[in-house]
């Protein structure tokens, strides 16, 4: 796991593990960015880190759809008395076809190609951007993946900079 010991969130994972493995519904205080802090039930699933930060997934009773919910936002949780709704994904292929932890409502896979410098190729097919990558063109520097656009794959590609071309789909290049 990439580490940041001064994460904010971290005093969460021991409860919010215990209330997955005891299929215990929450009450979560969450304080989003620059806004009052406020209460919500969840039915917790599922932890996970990303670029060093952890995130609960949870089925959320106001929004009734599952969340992720980044534990540096949360202010406390505590168990209640509530009917566990149980769920049938499976985390270990819920993650499959995005970059991060992001997963938009009603979106689709996309083949996205991606043409890159050739001083940033190597490093690209050496640590693969995501599992689905594959070389289209070696000479010209391009790979493909394919993957459901997320905010996490934008600023991965941004990350960049004017290494990476993005070639197709155009909704992705804009």
């Amino acid at each position: 796991f990439d580490t940041n010991n001064y994460v904010d969130g971290l005093q969460h994972l021991s409860p919010l593990f215990e209330a997955i493995i005891n299929k215990q519904a929450l009450k979560i205080t969450y304080r989003p960015f620059n806004k009052s802090p406020y209460a919500t039930i969840v039915h917790p699933y599922y932890i996970k880190q990303y670029n060093t930060r952890w995130f609960l997934f949870a089925f959320n009773e106001e929004y009734q759809t599952i969340t992720n919910i980044p534990l540096d936002r949360i202010v406390s949780c505590t168990p209640i008395d509530l009917r566990y709704k149980a769920t049938d994904i499976d985390f270990t292929e819920y993650f499959d076809d995005v970059i991060g932890v992001t997963i938009p409502r009603d979106a689709d896979v996309e083949n996205i190609v991606l043409k890159f410098s050739s001083n940033r190729f190597p490093y690209v097919t050496s640590k693969p951007l995501h599992w689905s990558q594959k070389i289209v063109d070696k000479t010209n520097c391009t790979i493909s993946v394919s993957l459901i656009p997320n905010r996490e794959l934008y600023a991965l590609l941004l990350s960049f900079g004017s290494d990476v071309t993005v070639i197709k789909p155009d909704e992705v290049r804009n």
